[in-house]
């Protein structure tokens, strides 16, 4: 199953928290298939906010290249002029910067093509087979323009935000026709590419966005413990996630059941969301946590009952497709909770491997956990058909299996 030769990852930033699932699709393609893998980041690391610990090491394997090498660019310049011909160096640059649209996706893609530039060069005369990217947009033109300089093959991992808001139609089209493959972690998303790509709907392959199924112990025996219903959330604090629907869900149930809820993650909400705790007196049943590593999320997830992520889609058209935060709850046995909307369905089919709900009606959430803390002790067998689902369809070692057959087809 491994191939002999490299495979390039194009990622916008590496290492980074939010993007977890990357490094651990990386390390099951190591470890499990003895695939090479190396890193391109696009954006130097941000230092304060470093990768979880089990994949530090894989920051060994990536390149940083300055924004704008100077003396190597002229070089490679001179290098692809010679190998492609002036004509056709100028087609390739006008492809990419002219399936833009708007000064600012133009700006970002005329500001990665220097280093890219000097990457297609070091992949050819490198041992790569392949160029992956994750994310449809930045890291998929990056991939596209090396592609197109070097002539080896890629393919890109597109998830949600980079389809429905980061990227003009003009940019996803021309990556859908270039790309030799393109992932996508929902039908729903595929459903949306190839309707406004249908030439590429066959080289569109839904691949959910896996887990290391070992690492999250299914644990059956949760009792509620004098009756509180522990609830965690987990995820950035954006307005995306829709989490302030399940703040104001809890000031609903405040009074009506004893509960606790945990809010893992950080991001530009978390004042407005601390303000709003302290107004409406949540501070004893409501608590903000920020960050935790992978660990500590596992263990957070251990002691809670209800997993809830109450996601929307915004003014801008910003939306998650499937956030891996579902899965990962679900793997562990949490009664999970999440909305009727995007590829969320895919997973959580009500009633029946959780709950779905309205995300903008917090007294229906509301209702949902108070009857999932009346009828909890019934609920196993919803708890059970979550990690089948799981073990089915999100196991790493499956779907890195799936995404080398693709590419090597």
């Amino acid at each position: 199953m491994a191939q002999k030769k490299k495979i390039l990852y194009v990622l916008s930033k590496f290492p980074t928290f939010s993007e977890t699932f990357v490094a651990r699709e990386i390390r099951a393609l190591q470890q499990e298939y003895g695939q090479k893998i190396e890193i391109l980041s696009l954006k130097n690391p941000d230092q304060k906010q470093g990768i979880h610990e089990e994949f530090s090491d894989l920051q060994k394997d990536c390149h940083y290249l300055s924004f704008f090498p100077v003396f190597r660019l002229f070089q490679t310049l001179l290098f692809f002029k010679k190998k492609l011909g002036g004509k056709k160096l100028y087609s390739v640059i006008r492809g990419i910067l002219g399936n833009t649209r708007g000064f600012n996706e133009w700006l970002k893609t005329l500001s990665i093509m220097p280093k890219t530039a000097v990457m297609a060069r070091e992949v050819i005369e490198g041992e790569y087979s392949h160029i992956h990217a994750h994310f449809i947009n930045i890291p998929g033109s990056a991939a596209a323009f090396m592609s197109q300089l070097s002539g080896i093959p890629f393919s890109i991992t597109a998830h949600a935000w980079d389809i429905f808001s980061a990227a003009s139609m003009e940019s996803l089209r021309y990556k859908l026709r270039l790309a030799k493959k393109v992932f996508v972690p929902t039908q729903y998303n595929k459903n949306f590419l190839s309707y406004i790509y249908p030439y590429a709907e066959n080289n569109i392959i839904v691949m959910r966005c896996g887990l290391d199924i070992g690492e999250y112990k299914y644990k059956k025996n949760r009792p509620l413990k004098d009756g509180v219903l522990k609830i965690i959330t987990v995820g950035r604090l954006a307005p995306k996630k829709g989490i302030i629907h399940l703040l104001r869900a809890c000031n609903e149930l405040k009074g009506e059941i004893d509960f606790k809820c945990n809010v893992i993650g950080n991001g530009p909400l978390y004042r407005e969301f601390e303000e709003y705790i302290k107004c409406h007196n949540l501070e004893d049943c409501v608590h903000l946590l920020g960050v935790k590593s992978q660990k500590e999320v596992r263990s957070y997830l251990e002691q809670s009952h209800v997993f809830i992520l109450p996601c929307v889609i915004t003014e801008n058209g910003d939306r998650d497709g499937l956030p891996v935060a579902y899965f990962e709850a679900m793997a562990q046995g949490l009664i999970t909770v999440g909305s009727s909307i995007v590829g969320i369905p895919e997973l959580i089919v009500d009633r029946k491997t959780g709950f779905l709900v309205n995300p903008f009606n917090e007294k229906e959430i509301a209702g949902v956990l108070e009857k999932i803390r009346e009828q909890y002790d019934s609920l196993g067998k919803i708890r059970d058909n979550a990690r089948k689902k799981v073990e089915k369809e999100f196991d790493v070692k499956n779907t890195t299996q799936l995404m080398l057959e693709k590419i090597q087809d």
